[in-house]
């Protein structure tokens, strides 16, 4: 055999060893199982989230984890998600259900992507199969509601804190999430702007400039936090001037290291209870007290209600300008590249004039 010939020959069965050994290399260091797999996607993809994935990770330990962790991600098939989905429903978790759903096809385009899996095992998969599709709401608080409530609260026993709080998320249009982790050295008193939390970690900075009607709420909860404070040194009690630093501190001690604001839906689950007919477990004696005749009404009913007010006649807001306040990017892709205008004057404006007819209709119910 010509030594040419044969140095060729030796030179492909090298180089095709070599591409085995990498292949094996590869696959030793891809996720074996499901388990491997989200603690990959964990990694990746779940931390950048706004609570680094917590409510994700609860959920997959619940429910997916326990079921299919152990198998081969490559062997899981669509009727193993189908069987975890029927699991989640029978147990009466209708939303969580759809919830879960939308989180597992996030997971199995992470792992299609990587080739972990090569087809799509939620294809044609619906959160409606399982009455897990969420409607969107679409309560608003009528001018005559907002009235009301403005007596209501007057004459309520709900804390001044809960109440201060519905005011500002009605007159700054923010998350319920922003405001129960928002810290003092965040809002600026004399410049009139909150920086509030972002939704997620990728979002831009997010500045709500305060109305004379919102700042003035934001005192209200600042001065009942310093008079606890006073009153407790007064005693000679410790004071946690950590938890001090939020709006809203935690009731309970945290571990260390967990911010020591109030936990997630707080504030929602207290206007829950204030409009439920009977009083529910561990909540304040505050029932119906907020129930109006519209119906049951949540925290983003608030944010919804405000967004109204602003679109509608005398306002009139622009609708680019609304939607800047809700912290919405711009619609059309391009204006997000090329308009980089920030329309603080305008927002600032907008908000101001949202509280003018929030104090308006407020002072007509006397309160």
């Amino acid at each position: 055999m010509d030594a040419g010939l044969r140095l060729d020959q030796e030179v492909k069965v090298r180089t095709k060893r070599a591409e085995e050994d990498a292949e094996r290399q590869a696959a030793s260091l891809q996720p074996q199982s499901v388990s491997e797999g989200f603690d990959d996607w964990k990694k990746r993809r779940l931390l950048s989230r706004k609570d680094g994935g917590k409510e994700v990770e609860r959920m997959f330990k619940k429910d997916v984890i326990p079921a299919i962790g152990a198998l081969p991600i490559k062997a899981v098939r669509r009727r193993d998600i189908v069987a975890l989905l029927d699991t989640v429903h029978g147990r009466g978790s209708k939303r969580m259900t759809g919830q879960l759903l939308n989180e597992l096809r996030l997971f199995v385009n992470h792992a299609i992507d990587r080739e972990w899996i090569e087809g799509d095992i939620t294809a044609g998969l619906k959160a409606s199969r399982w009455d897990g599709q969420t409607k969107a709401r679409t309560r608003v608080l009528a001018d005559e509601e907002i009235t009301e409530l403005g007596k209501k609260l007057g004459n309520s026993r709900i804390k001044l804190s809960t109440a201060s709080a519905i005011w500002i998320m009605l007159s700054t249009m923010c998350r319920v999430g922003a405001l129960e982790a928002a810290r003092w050295d965040e809002i600026d008193f004399e410049r009139r702007t909150w920086k509030a939390a972002r939704k997620s970690r990728e979002e831009e900075e997010y500045t709500i400039f305060l109305s004379p009607f919102a700042l003035g709420y934001f005192h209200f909860i600042k001065a009942e936090q310093e008079d606890l404070i006073r009153r407790k040194r007064e005693r000679g009690d410790a004071v946690d001037v950590e938890r001090c630093e939020w709006v809203f501190p935690a009731k309970n001690p945290r571990p260390s290291g967990t911010p020591m604001h109030v936990t997630k839906k707080t504030l929602s689950k207290q206007l829950y209870s204030y409009q439920a007919e009977k009083q529910l477990k561990n909540r304040p004696p505050a029932v119906g007290e907020l129930k109006f005749s519209g119906g049951n009404w949540s925290a983003h009913d608030l944010r919804r209600t405000g967004s109204t007010i602003m679109a509608r006649k005398p306002l009139g807001v622009d609708d680019n300008i609304r939607e800047l306040c809700l912290n919405h990017g711009p619609k059309n892709a391009l204006d997000r590249i090329y308009n980089q205008n920030k329309y603080e004057t305008e927002m600032r404006l907008a908000w101001e004039r949202l509280g003018e007819v929030l104090a308006a209709l407020q002072a007509e119910g006397g309160r």
